[in-house]
């Protein structure tokens, strides 16, 4: 059996008391560990602070001690935050029930904005308190960058230059990714994200928008940013480029912080982007207008196109055609179907000069964002020449304009002797004079005049050494009649080089001799409905009633004219034996809106008008229509009338005849559209 020294043993138990008592001495430095709180995002390399996330805004937090803590009952447990007392409990059972180890938080308690410290007391049964670490945890409600959208990402200068090509990426070594700077935030920190957005245009705010590229800023990323002013670079890959939109697109950025604030959209940087084959085996143009040999202002007016005869290779939808005109480039348009055509403006025609005469090279060239693939060139030949005043330059895209006022107006006289550019009552049935001076054309070229809008010219003349200087053209009385009545109609004479024309301004003249034409028949609402040989009035109308008429002309009467109507009646049908004493007129009276609009009646008295009729005669109805400007027209309808019943009676009140209803079938009034 072994023994042990007294003194020996003695020493080995005091030396186990002395390390007991050490151990507890450091346990109680060592404090209480902090309290758990439910849902606080930890900290990480780069930013220690705990966090209270935006996700959980206004929810209440739980806050537990550790399950290290040994808990009794009888013990006290106490809750603070930010030093405040929040809930002092004594407790039952806390080894068997885990709520008493919690507390919850309301939200209100931490809904400001700041740093927010929570710890507990544990006092034992023998009344000893004891303080637990304290746990630290930050709310954050500002927005990366104070809210204010940062300055746009930045892109490689060939690629802001040339767009973002398969030239970009088919390198030797080949690249695989672009890289994009993206300018650092006031307050960036590590964790912060980057979201990278690409679309066809700016984005506004947009929050549910979902970004093609998120990027975690890294410690070593915000240290670089924080004391070297270094901004962060993301790699975006060809691999995640293919699948996004292409053409002019804008790429913008927002920074996240691990709170989940979310910043204002930066501004955004566009670039192209296209990845296709280019276009190849373009066709020369054609230019129709040109196949005599020739574009000149005719065909200016009528519309110079560009046209592109058939397909060219790689085609897309989106690809635009822009035309070269001599030296100006005309405004890119959608690719649509072949052959395609290009209009060209009379400015882009003539950016050359007003007259010029020159050989032309034109082409084209398909856009496909920065790129642009040019065709074959033509040669076209133009001459913008004219005969007489060069005319001002005409911005008009539709021009040039026939017309130039440099040239000398003509001037109108009647044989009357009256006023210049006006034919009085004097003048009916005799011709007019045009006169020109100066000639405003060299020898060999032509000059054409024109009355109104006749057509062909009343003369063309050529211009040689012998032409009287004024120039003096007869226009016949019947050329007159064929232009009509107008106030202001235009007269004017047009030069010709042979290859263009110009025409002058136009002189108004005063042709008021020359009678209204094109009025409407007057209406018979009681005539015989079954008649073939036009308007008859027969024993069924009723005659001794009356003989209604209705005057109806929208198309030539208009308020403030005046009509005056007139009848006689004749024993045949034909109007050649007048029954003297039949003459009847009404009127003048002056139309009224309603009157131009709805016509007006009038009614031809039976006696002394129509009862002398005993034959199969007619009557004839005569309106005259007064314009206010003074000119005038006729208009003259016959009517038929016959009394004669097949036993040679006349029809008369006393002895009708046998008709039926009372009036005649009512004619509705005729359609004057």
């Amino acid at each position: 059996m072994t023994k042990s020294d007294p003194i020996a043993a003695e020493q080995t138990r005091q030396n186990v008391l002395k390390k007991r008592s050490n151990r507890l001495r450091n346990a109680a430095r060592l404090g209480l560990p902090p309290p758990e709180l439910n849902g606080v995002l930890g900290a990480i390399p780069g930013d220690e602070r705990y966090l209270w996330p935006k996700s959980l805004s206004g929810s209440d937090m739980t806050v537990k001690v550790p399950n290290s803590v040994n808990l009794s009952a009888s013990e006290i447990l106490t809750f603070y935050l930010n030093n405040e007392l929040l809930e002092e409990r004594t407790l039952v059972d806390p080894t068997n029930d885990p709520n008493e180890r919690s507390y919850l938080i309301e939200a209100d308690k931490f809904s400001v904005e700041g740093k927010y410290d929570v710890y507990y007391r544990h006092q034992t049964i023998f009344g000893n308190p004891q303080d637990s670490e304290v746990q630290a945890f930050h709310v954050d409600h500002t927005n990366p960058n104070g809210n204010q959208g940062g300055t746009a990402p930045v892109f490689p200068t060939d690629i802001i230059e040339n767009g973002l090509t398969a030239a970009y990426f088919d390198t030797e070594p080949p690249v695989s990714y672009v890289e994009i700077t993206i300018p650092r935030s006031s307050d960036i920190t590590a964790g912060d994200t980057i979201l990278l957005y690409w679309g066809t245009g700016p984005k506004q705010a947009e929050e549910d928008i979902v970004p093609i590229f998120v990027h975690d800023v890294t410690e070593q990323e915000a240290a670089d940013a924080q004391q070297h002013q270094k901004d962060p670079v993301v790699q975006l890959g060809r691999d995640i480029i293919d699948t996004l939109d292409a053409g002019k697109i804008g790429v913008l950025y927002r920074y996240l912080d691990r709170s989940g604030n979310l910043g204002q959209p930066s501004m955004w940087q566009e670039i192209y982007v296209d990845l296709r084959p280019l276009p190849t085996n373009l066709p020369a143009p054609v230019v129709d207008l040109a196949a005599d040999g020739l574009i000149d202002r005719a065909d200016a007016r009528l519309g110079v196109c560009v046209e592109i005869p058939s397909a060219y290779g790689n085609s897309e939808t989106d690809d635009l055609i822009q035309v070269r005109w001599h030296e100006t480039d005309v405004s890119p348009v959608p690719l649509s179907g072949f052959p395609m055509l290009i209009p060209i403006d009379w400015p882009t025609l003539s950016a050359g000069g007003q007259t010029i005469e020159d050989e032309v090279d034109v082409g084209y060239s398909v856009i496909r964002g920065l790129a642009g693939t040019q065709s074959p060139k033509i040669k076209v030949q133009v001459n913008f020449t004219v005969a007489g005043e060069e005319p001002d330059p005409d911005p008009n895209p539709g021009g040039p304009d026939p017309i130039n006022d440099k040239l000398p107006n003509v001037v109108v006289t009647g044989e009357s002797g009256g006023p210049d550019n006006e034919l009085v009552d004097a003048d009916k049935g005799k011709p007019a004079t045009v006169s020109l001076t100066p000639i405003p054309v060299k020898t060999g070229e032509n000059l054409s005049f024109y009355w109104g809008t006749l057509k062909p010219a009343v003369c063309v003349m050529t211009v040689d050494d012998t032409t009287a200087d004024p120039v003096k053209v007869t226009v016949p009385w019947d050329t007159i009649q064929e232009g009509g009545y107008n106030e202001k109609l235009p007269v004017y004479y047009t030069t010709s080089n042979g290859i263009n024309e110009q025409e002058s301004a136009r002189t108004e003249v005063k042709v008021q001799v020359v009678d209204l034409i094109g009025l409407k028949p007057v209406a018979f609402p009681d005539q015989w409905p079954e008649s073939t040989v036009g308007p008859v009035i027969n024993c069924c109308s009723l005659p001794w009633n009356g003989i209604r008429i209705k005057v109806f002309d929208t198309d030539n009467f208009e308020a403030g004219d005046s009509i005056g109507v007139s009848w006689e009646a004749y024993s045949d049908i034909d109007g050649n034996q007048l029954i003297t004493g039949t003459e009847k007129s009404f009127g003048p009276e002056e139309l009224t809106d309603d009157m131009v609009r709805d016509g007006f009646n009038m009614t031809i008295p039976y006696d002394p008008c129509v009862e002398p009729i005993h034959t199969n005669g007619s009557g004839f109805v005569t309106y005259t229509l007064t314009k206010k400007s003074g000119q005038t027209g006729s208009q003259v309808t016959r009517v038929l009338v016959s009394r004669n019943l097949g036993s040679g009676d006349l029809c008369s009140p006393e002895n009708p005849g046998n008709c039926g209803p009372a009036r005649g079938a009512e004619m509705p009034i005729p359609n004057d559209k």
